[in-house]
């Protein structure tokens, strides 16, 4: 009867030391999408459905319904799982958003529901909100943890080419429901992406986040054919790694393929799939 309950929390220990490596080169704010994931998690220039858990601007560039699901191996560990799902709905004025993601196992698991909207302020302008219902399972009396937490996000595109964007997340510095638990972190994202032609895209992005150190992101889209897509990057996070990714474009669907290092802890594999409805 012992030994698999110490078996148990030995695991539960391992997770969290593994988990706390993970979210300085994977930050737990992932927006789960493979494409991000293979350009070294860079978003805030993107503009999908999968914006809803980063840049929630990027919402207003939906103009069909679409739907998306994706899960992520991290470094092979089934207990430290990562999935998602979302669902963009265009209407008259903007876009709406839903998403759901969770990650970890039954002795320890955050999950997070989010609603948002992106807006095209100008033909150039583009700006969003979100809204994040966050919840930390933990083990046995420990009592679980609810929060909501804000998002803010913009777009620019001042040439034809180039596209600005910038992100917070929980600008309020809000905190778990009960204390004596940490505040949830706060994060700002800046980044620009530039298309030479529509084949080649190049993006650039720091992140900060409260308590670390500036994290860089650099990755490239190159599109054959306009159906299929490879995808390269790096980003140096306290430490440095490397990413890659390949993708497929149909009139419907749409899936992606990629794969990011991590110096000590191996690789963490990726997958997404996608659906425009109409």
């Amino acid at each position: 009867m012992q030994l698999p309950l110490i078996a148990r929390w030995m695991m539960l220990l391992a997770c969290a030391c593994i988990f706390s490596a993970y979210a300085k080169s994977q930050p737990e704010d992932s927006n789960g999408d493979a494409r991000s994931q293979g350009m070294a998690g860079l978003r805030t220039m993107l503009a999908t459905q999968w914006s809803v858990f980063a840049n929630p601007s990027g919402l207003a560039a939906v103009r069909k319904p679409v739907c998306g699901i994706a899960y992520t191996n991290c470094f092979g560990i089934p207990e430290l799982g990562y999935g998602a799902v979302v669902l963009g709905l265009p209407t008259r004025t903007g876009s709406f958003g839903l998403g759901y993601s969770a990650f970890g196992y039954s002795l320890f698991r955050k999950s997070r529901a989010v609603l948002a909207y992106g807006v095209n302020l100008t033909q150039k302008i583009r700006a969003g909100a979100g809204l994040h219902l966050l919840m930390l399972q933990q083990p046995g009396e420990y009592p679980d943890h609810y929060t909501i937490v804000p998002s803010l996000g913009m777009q620019w595109i001042p040439l034809k080419n180039l596209v600005l964007g910038a992100e917070i997340f929980n600008p309020v510095r809000q905190k778990y429901s009960i204390a004596p638990h940490p505040a949830v972190y706060s994060a700002f994202r800046a980044g620009a992406g530039y298309s030479l032609g529509g084949e080649v895209d190049i993006c650039l992005e720091t992140e900060k986040q409260t308590g670390e150190p500036y994290c860089f992101f650099g990755g490239t889209e190159v599109t054959v054919k306009k159906i299929f897509v490879f995808r390269i990057g790096l980003y140096f996070a306290g430490e440095q790694g490397y990413s890659f990714g390949t993708g497929f474009r149909g009139k419907h669907l749409q899936i992606d393929l990629a794969s990011k290092s991590h110096p000590v802890l191996g690789f963490s594999t990726s997958a997404a799939l996608s659906y425009t409805i109409k």
